[in-house]
């Protein structure tokens, strides 16, 4: 069974002088259905669509042709190198990996998918869609959407 943030999951905050304002649309599932009698547990793995690399600026022509190929192992591969080269990717899987291992009721997940499908800056007027949001929102919107699909759905009990 997949959750999903159902649309889009808003976060619009102020915190001291910062504001993070960034929309986010995710969805977690099992990567392993259980019926092993032995399952080795490993660490939550996260992906980043290509709308949310397109979203983002961070891809050229070469890494959308490893998009059209759906290569998983390239895909993963792309992911780690923007991960070095883009603060704004670092801050979404980190997010994203953070809220993950924390868990539902500070128990860490294992064997799990979590897939960013789309993010958005949520500027407010045209002239400005462009914009990129800044890695402390991207992070704190990945992290609060994970916590609330996981509060909703209660895993965090």
């Amino acid at each position: 069974n997949a959750l999903d943030t159902d649309g889009w999951f808003h976060l619009d905050r102020t915190i001291g002088n910062n504001h993070l304002q960034a929309s986010i649309q995710l969805r977690i599932e099992a990567t392993h259905t259980g019926d092993d009698a032995c399952m080795v547990l490993e660490d939550p793995v996260v992906n980043l669509s290509r709308d949310v690399l397109e979203t983002l600026n961070v891809l050229d022509n070469d890494d959308l042709e490893i998009f059209e190929e759906n290569d998983n192992l390239a895909i993963q591969n792309l992911l780690e190198e923007l991960e070095v080269k883009s603060p704004a990717v670092k801050a979404l899987l980190q997010g994203c990996r953070g809220a993950l291992k924390r868990g539902p009721a500070g128990y860490p997940m294992a064997n799990v998918k979590c897939d960013v499908v789309a993010v958005d800056c949520g500027t407010s007027n045209a002239s400005s869609s462009t914009q990129a949001p800044t890695p402390g929102s991207l992070q704190a919107a990945a992290a609060h959407a994970i916590h609330t699909l996981l509060a909703e759905n209660q895993l965090d009990k």
